[in-house]
């Protein structure tokens, strides 16, 4: 049975001091929306009219470049009592409508999720609740800036393996053959990569017998995914020794 805002904000003691003052006609304006693993709630460059509150799952907060590095600068886990993850409050507060980064869910997420137009006529209305939201933004955007804070920096590569095995790898079976749907056209797109960047990956995936390439199609096996998995395992391994 799905849950109510109502009762995602009664189990989460922290969502119960944000909303602690919300009238009942802005709580009829939030929504929840539940994303999978990979999937970008937010993506620079693009107009975002949300606000999203984290408070089931992981977020990546990165920054994409035409070259094919990405940036993860900050990386968020939700939490009954700490969790205090908002994406949009930047672009919010500034009043510029274009995203600066990326918004990634690294696992399956969930979000409370609130057009900018209805926080903004709540704020107007409780400068209580304005304090609040600035001090909960601050405390959040302190860490990543933070002279102590995390930056991880991604190759075109990883970033590649990382968006197959996100979409594929836990559909392959033994002695199975997947085929990846997506065109390298649609993955450039998806991962902000130029189409000579992307074909010379996939002759990358290929020289390292994590894919090969069948009829114009990246094709993988159940032990070249075995190979991407560890691949990906000993990557993240390095990242959480920077």
């Amino acid at each position: 049975m799905e849950m109510s805002v109502k009762q995602v904000i009664e189990t989460n003691q922290w969502l119960q001091d944000l909303f602690a003052d919300m009238p009942r006609r802005f709580i009829a304006q939030l929504e929840l929306i539940t994303v999978p693993a990979g999937h970008k709630i937010i993506t620079k460059g693009t107009e975002n009219p949300f606000v999203y509150i984290l408070y089931a799952g992981n977020n990546r907060v990165i920054n994409e470049f035409n070259n094919g590095r990405v940036f993860e600068f900050s990386s968020t886990r939700s939490t009954n009592r700490s969790g205090r993850s908002l994406s949009g409050l930047l672009e919010f507060f500034s009043g510029y409508s274009i995203a600066t980064t990326t918004i990634e869910a690294a696992e399956k997420s969930s979000y409370i999720r609130i057009r900018k137009s209805v926080l903004s006529r709540w704020l107007d209305e409780d400068s209580h609740a304005l304090k609040k939201l600035v001090r909960i933004f601050a405390q959040q955007l302190y860490p990543s800036i933070n002279s102590h804070g995390k930056m991880v920096v991604y190759s075109g590569y990883y970033s590649l393996v990382n968006f197959i095995y996100q979409q594929y790898g836990r559909k392959v079976q033994p002695a199975e053959v997947i085929i990846v749907k997506e065109t390298r056209e649609a993955i450039c797109q998806e991962l902000g990569m130029s189409i000579r960047t992307m074909y010379r990956l996939c002759r990358e995936l290929v020289d390292r017998d994590m894919a090969s390439i069948i009829k114009k199609k990246i094709t993988i096996s159940a032990v070249q995914m075995e190979r991407i998995s560890g691949f990906l395992k000993r990557e993240e391994d390095l990242f959480d020794q920077i």
